[in-house]
């Protein structure tokens, strides 16, 4: 009936994938019969693992079975396949065996071959570390591996996943290709990060293995993580508000410093702050002079603007101007994430002034024994009254500071005399103007005159806290000075106007008018509901002979201007005697924001050239009052 043993080849090697270009995935082996092949005969086959080579029945299709010879039949096959299992695997050795023959045959001494089903499935993932962290507009890069064999080519596909990174934060990639070579075991990835200057708390997206072409399998660590660093300042950058970097306050009260965190707002922040004396630059101790000197300021996520609010205490002791400063001298938490906050290079300190107070240059006011004085006319002195007599100003509270008082005799039967602005009292001289003699100023006064040399710096400029104020103006007002002008009259005493000076509130000059004679002019703003401030301005005027007004004497002049019988008025005064009335295009005359100048005009024309004393704004329309008063300076009275 015949011998049964397996024919050439006894050993083949299969692949495991279709994709396998080097072996193919199911082996042949021939079992012959020699010698007799008489009747029917069926021989028996198993599959059994070789060394540590896994269990056949996971790997191939058939791991046992019969073959069967008709009479007279020589040959028969064996077929057995591989079963792709997507997992990576070296070469694997198994033996297939004749077990048993029925049928009267007897096995042969080939009765085994061997097969071998080839290292598989190149195992394809990321190589370490698999999870990063990068700052801001830096590349990331990362290493793609074959292992096994890594014969042929492989190829495969990545994309970049979106996590609290997007596409505004990286260059996203989609169904992106990597190919290894034949042979090739690493490839680079490499995804960039865009820089966008906005502050930003930890942020990650993610770049995952999608699918692989060739004997190959994703395998290992298919995903990797990026995480961009938080960035751009992400827990903020602390500083004052520039709205608070000088603060004054009055004792009493509170001032309130704004702190800002600028950039980002991540995270919860101290900031620490304390107050420093700005002359020493020593601590200041709390309740000296304001209730807390030191603190933590606290930013919670998200917040922007914190402030601190200083007291300062009210302790009824006369006081000048105390400076302090605020300073933050510390910023603490906010990270991580992020590098924590930091203190701004510039606005971290911030001046307060604690206004002098408690009347510290003193309150001024006659001594009771100077409330009543009585002087005897035309004559030195009697038995019963004195020629003279010194009158005593006593200064009350805070005594620190020089100061001077303006004084003032009006007729005790002349009780409303309106209050007034000396413009030269209080106002900021230039160096083209100087102070006279007491020999060359105005007989019967002991104020202060002022010569006026025509030069672009001859000028005093009044402050806005000693500008007359619109309410004021609207109501009437006087314009009054002491002249003694020089050889020539061409310029502005008094000027309230814009800088360009075409707009003019108020203004009261002389200019020429003949080779006789001059004008004393009044420049004005109409109020009313059409009234703007570059509605300009408009002049009255009236003449006065030179020979009365340059003649090296002391003049008074002053423009009266006022409401009388629904219209507005202009009395133009010259030594106390009226000169003449000109009616005003309305009632009223405006004021607005601008410059008060004495001697020229803001824009430095029309510069008036020599004395000047007593420049006075008196608070409403004077009508007999100017005669009084130049009377009373002139006549009754001397100092």
């Amino acid at each position: 009936n015949g011998v049964v043993s397996f024919s050439q080849p006894t050993a083949i090697t299969i692949g495991e994938t279709p994709d396998s270009s080097v072996f193919p995935t199911t082996s042949l082996f021939t079992v012959g019969r020699s010698g007799g092949l008489f009747g029917r005969i069926m021989a028996n086959w198993s599959v059994t693992a070789v060394g540590s080579a896994p269990s056949p029945a996971n790997q191939l299709t058939q791991v046992s079975g019969s073959v069967v010879f008709a009479d007279r039949a020589n040959e028969t096959q064996i077929s057995i396949s591989s079963l792709a299992d997507n997992t990576p695997e070296f070469d694997q050795q198994y033996q297939v065996s004749l077990i048993s023959i029925a049928g009267g045959a007897r096995l042969g001494s080939s009765s085994s071959v061997s097969l071998t089903i080839a290292a598989n499935d190149d195992p394809i993932g990321f190589a370490a570390p698999t999870s990063v962290t990068i700052m801001e507009g830096s590349p990331v890069n990362f290493t793609v591996t074959r292992g096994g064999q890594r014969n042929g080519v492989a190829r495969v596909v990545y994309e970049t996943v979106n996590g609290t990174a997007n596409s505004k934060d990286y260059v996203s990639v989609k169904n992106a290709v990597l190919q290894f070579s034949d042979g090739n075991s690493s490839l680079p990835v490499t995804v960039s990060t865009l820089d966008d200057n906005q502050p930003e708390t930890d942020e990650n997206f993610t770049i995952r293995l999608t699918g692989v072409m060739g004997d190959s399998v994703l395998f290992g660590d298919t995903t990797v993580t990026v995480t961009i660093a938080a960035n751009d300042d992400p827990n903020g950058v602390i500083q004052f508000s520039s709205a608070s970097l000088n603060e004054l306050v009055t004792e009493g009260h509170v001032a309130t410093l704004f702190v800002e965190r600028q950039r980002g707002t991540f995270g919860q922040v101290q900031v620490t702050w304390q107050v420093t004396d700005a002359d020493t630059g020593l601590f200041v101790p709390p309740r000296d002079n304001l209730s807390t000197t030191s603190g933590v300021l606290i930013f919670n996520e998200t917040v922007s603007r914190n402030s601190i609010t200083l007291a300062a205490v009210a302790d009824g002791i006369p006081e000048l101007a105390e400076r302090y400063v605020v300073e933050l001298i510390q910023v603490t938490g906010g990270g991580p994430p992020g590098p924590g906050a930091r203190l701004s290079s510039t606005q971290t300190q911030a001046n307060l002034t604690i206004l002098k107070n408690d009347d510290a240059n003193g309150v001024l006011s006659f001594a009771s024994g100077s409330l009543y004085v009585d002087l005897a006319e035309d004559v030195e002195s009697t038995g019963v009254l004195p020629g003279s007599v010194n009158v005593t100003v006593e200064r009350d509270k805070g005594l620190f500071g020089s100061i001077e008082v303006l004084w003032d005799i009006i007729p005790r039967n002349f009780p409303n005399l309106a209050g007034f602005t000396d413009l030269l009292f209080g106002a900021t001289v230039e160096s083209g103007v100087t102070e006279t003699t007491r020999q060359i100023a105005l007989i019967g006064s002991d104020t202060k005159a002022f010569s006026f040399n025509g030069s672009t710096n001859s000028k005093a400029t009044v402050p806005l806290e000693l500008q007359p104020s619109a309410s004021v103006v609207s109501l009437g007002f006087t314009l009054s000075t002491w002249v003694q002008p020089s050889t020539s009259v061409n310029g502005y005493i008094i000027a309230k106007a814009t800088a360009d000076v075409k707009t003019r509130f108020y203004a009261f000059a002389m200019q020429p008018l003949t080779s006789t004679h001059s004008n004393i002019v009044f420049d004005y703003l109409p109020s009313g509901p059409s009234t703007s401030i570059s509605s300009g301005y408009q002049t009255v005027n009236i003449g006065v002979a030179n020979s009365l007004l340059i003649d090296g004497n002391w003049h008074h002049v002053a423009v009266s201007v006022g409401e009388q019988s629904n219209r507005g008025l202009a009395d133009f005064y010259f030594d106390g005697k009226l000169l003449g009335t000109k009616s005003l295009s309305d009632i009223r005359v405006a004021d607005q924001s601008g410059q008060l100048i004495v001697g020229q005009l803001p824009d430095g024309s029309l510069r008036y050239v020599g004395l000047l004393q007593d420049v006075r704004v008196y608070h409403k329309r004077l009508l007999q009052d100017v005669r009084v008063y130049h009377k009373r300076l002139l006549q009754d009275v001397r100092v």
